[in-house]
């Protein structure tokens, strides 16, 4: 397909109300000169991009737009950047009725405050009704105006967004709410959406191949802004379709470079970077990648105190952060003695137990016992025991999995024990052994009748945020890089936006990741759009998985021959219900059970 795209700065006003906007002008030009810096311009691009600038009327505009989308865009790419005033015109309530685009020729009238007549200017709506008419294959819309989000909010109806899914992949970016103002500063050459439009579309936010794609534009644009001190405005945006590549970059020789050899098994076979519903691991530390900042601030936050909770959705990848990010980097300073990571379990203190009790070389069961387990005696049982560690190094434990020690341990005894042991490490400043939690988010309440438990997820808590972003591209893309392989033009964009619709979707993600890779071009070093339809996508891939297991025995093969009856189908249902927990109004989520008691489900006729 090709490329065409119309760019509107209106910077001239004849009507008083509406100051001179230089910026329009500048930003206009600017944005026109970066889609010319497209690596791939003369193939995308037949004609120079349209540049409406200065003085332009309404019917100018309106003439333009319409002819662009209905007739020069047809079956085509269309892009729309428009930078200018914007209005909206009050109904008979007072309240804003209609959105405008104000043109050079547009004149208002006011009273106590609000616009109550307009001429001339480009309706939001019209805007809407040519779009809806147009017959263009992809539509990027950029609105760098006051009250664009009417756009979105208001001026596109869900007939509209249903009509034009059907027919078009579509991304609109709205500058702000449609309520608020588009705001320029003074000391800037730029608006600051436009300003943050530009940095959005350069090279340093391209992905490995170069190519801008714009769910990975709103995301740099919305989050520059949110660093503004002086937060005004609010970017939005709505989309449909497959996500949408607004910009290709040339690909230094440096980052081709880095590629490395790939990471074999014994076989000689490349290893799969992905890690289906497994968790990142130590070992899997190579593939581990978009969380560099979090793992940073676990850092951080452990050179001060001796306790921190990791706090996540269910799915968010708190173990994998802890296991591949955290305890690599501890391990490269050199100065810790990382225990192994331990599950609460039926246990906990069993757990406990065992882990010193390897660690010492010469054995003393009973004291290491009675440190753990009697409280009475030993009320700093952990402090005394970390006092006896051999060496001079940092100890530290992790705790994986925090919330069994609620779900899964039944004694209660047992529970207030563990959460005393593991929390007094922080009545010590000069303590050799730090702590680190991983738990579940749903499980917050059940902390609270631990009040010094409480105290410190109050106070030391780190929150996994959702992965997102470039972060998000860097899991899915870096991992396959790795290996010597690449993603498919429109792969990386239609990943993404699948995992946007679907909330705390990180392990559906790696399963489908790991499926495609299965089916991955090994000739061409490629993971393809085709295969990733082929195994049903984000949700469906999972889906098809568990189904097949269900339906046929040797479900390991991609091709399963022989159904199972019905008892083992009745079989398989009961273990499956089994490692679900469900949530009342909220996700179910899973529930790690031992092997005997899902054994002792299964009643033999």
């Amino acid at each position: 397909m090709a490329r065409y795209a119309l760019v509107i700065g209106i910077s001239e006003y004849d009507d008083e109300h509406f100051p001179m906007l230089t910026k329009a002008y500048t930003d206009a030009v600017k944005f026109a000169e970066i889609l010319k810096q497209d690596a791939n311009y003369d193939q995308n691009y037949p004609v120079e991009p349209i540049v409406l600038k200065g003085t332009v009327t309404q019917a100018d505009l309106s003439k333009e737009i319409e002819t662009f989308l209905t007739d020069q865009a047809t079956r085509n790419e269309a892009i729309i950047y428009f930078t200018g005033h914007g209005f909206t015109e009050a109904n008979s309530r007072g309240k804003p009725g209609q959105a405008f685009l104000a043109t050079s020729d547009c004149i208002i009238s006011e009273k106590d405050g609000l616009i109550t007549r307009q001429a001339g200017g480009f309706g939001l709506n019209d805007l809407s009704e040519i779009i809806e008419e147009s017959q263009v294959s992809q539509l990027v819309v950029l609105l760098d105006a006051c009250h664009s989000g009417f756009f979105l909010e208001k001026g596109l109806t869900e007939k509209t967004f249903y009509n034009i899914s059907s027919k078009m992949d579509y991304y609109l970016i709205a500058s702000c709410r449609k309520f608020e103002k588009s705001y320029v500063r003074k000391r800037d050459e730029h608006s600051i959406f436009t300003k943050a439009l530009i940095k959005g579309l350069a090279p340093e936010n391209a992905d490995h191949e170069g190519y801008i794609y714009t769910g990975r534009l709103y995301e740099s644009i919305s989050g520059y802004m949110r660093e503004i001190k002086d937060k005004k405005q609010e970017v939005i945006y709505r989309g449909g379709g497959h996500s949408i590549f607004l910009l290709k970059h040339q690909v230094s020789q440096q980052i081709k470079a880095e590629i490395l050899e790939p990471i074999r098994y014994d076989n000689g076979d490349i290893l799969c970077p992905y890690q289906g519903l497994e968790v990142f691991d130590y070992e899997k530390k190579e593939f581990f990648f978009g969380r560099k900042q979090v793992i940073e601030q676990i850092k951080k936050t452990l050179d001060s105190t001796n306790f921190v909770p990791i706090i996540g959705a269910s799915g968010s990848g708190k173990s994998s952060v802890v296991r591949a990010g955290l305890i690599p980097w501890l391990e490269e300073e050199g100065n810790w003695h990382i225990l192994a990571p331990i599950k609460p379990g039926i246990k906990p203190l069993n757990k406990l137990f065992n882990l010193f009790n390897n660690y010492f070389e010469c054995k003393r069961e009973k004291q290491i016992e009675q440190l753990i387990e009697n409280g009475d005696k030993h009320p700093q049982g952990l402090i005394e025991l970390t006092k006896q560690l051999p060496d001079t190094k940092q100890f530290i434990l992790i705790v994986d999995q925090f919330e069994e020690v609620f779900t899964v341990c039944s004694d209660e005894q047992k529970r207030q024990r563990f959460i005393e042991l593991l929390t007094q490490v922080v009545t010590v400043s000069d303590c050799r052994l730090k702590v680190v939690t991983t738990m579940r988010a749903d499980f917050l309440s059940s902390c609270l009748d631990y009040s010094k438990l409480t105290q410190l997820i109050q106070t030391q808590n780190q929150l996994m945020p959702p992965l997102e972003g470039a972060n998000l591209e860097a899991a899915i893309v870096k991992p396959a890089i790795r290996q010597g392989y690449r993603l498919e033009k429109g792969l990386i964009g239609e990943i993404m936006t699948d995992v946007g619709k679907e909330k705390g979707s990180l392990p559906l993600l790696e399963f489908a990741l790991t499926q495609l890779w299965d089916k991955r071009d090994q000739g061409q070093n490629l993971l393809t759009l085709k295969a990733y339809n082929q195994i049903g996508s984000l949700t469906g891939a999972l889906n098809r998985h568990a189904d097949q297991i269900y339906q046929y025995q040797q479900d390991y093969e991609e091709f399963p021959g022989e159904p199972r009856d019905e008892q083992q189908k009745e079989w398989i249902r009961r273990i499956f219900l089994r490692l679900v927990r469900t949530g009342e109004g909220t996700k179910d989520t899973r529930q790690r059970q031992p092997k005997a008691k899902l054994l002792s489900t299964i009643e033999l006729d």
